[in-house]
């Protein structure tokens, strides 16, 4: 088993449990420290701007810390583009259980800020709301979805 840390589409419960078709073992919530989460990327698929990481002192990103298999792992990097698209990375991320480390995946080519669509940006928030986070994290989607 592995831990994952989702920040964008992929917290939302449907989203993610269309690549890794079971759950997971454990789901919890995640905070990494100093990074941001922008959208950098433009996605033919979403027909906009995608999320990324990127390094931030003394900014978060809110996220899900899944505990997956290295199968579900395998499902995640071909959705995710893995190692061409996005690639992965290994990140601490605070929790209820303390520090973990955890993969993540963050853009190989960034191309400055891409607007997401509104329905994009709306499955992050929803996804924010499913793990039970406030109004501070969805402003900072917001604010993100606008290049601020």
């Amino acid at each position: 088993m592995v831990w994952y840390f989702a920040y964008g589409s992929n917290l939302l419960k449907s989203e993610i449990l269309r690549t890794i078709k079971t759950e997971w073992k454990q789901r919890i919530k995640g905070i990494l420290r100093d990074y941001k989460l922008v959208f950098d990327k433009y996605s033919g698929s979403r027909k906009g701007g995608v999320s990324d990481i990127v390094e931030s002192p003394s900014k978060t990103v809110e996220g899900a810390l899944c505990e997956i298999s290295e199968e579900q792992l395998k499902a995640l990097d071909k959705r995710e583009g893995h190692p061409n698209f996005y690639k992965r990375t290994l990140v601490m991320v605070e929790s209820e259980l303390g520090a973990v480390e955890a993969i993540t995946y963050i853009v190989v080519r960034k191309e400055g800020f891409v607007k997401p669509t509104e329905y994009y940006k709306n499955l992050i928030i929803m996804g924010l709301k499913e793990m039970g986070y406030g109004k501070e994290a969805f402003e900072k989607i917001e604010k993100a979805a606008r290049g601020d």
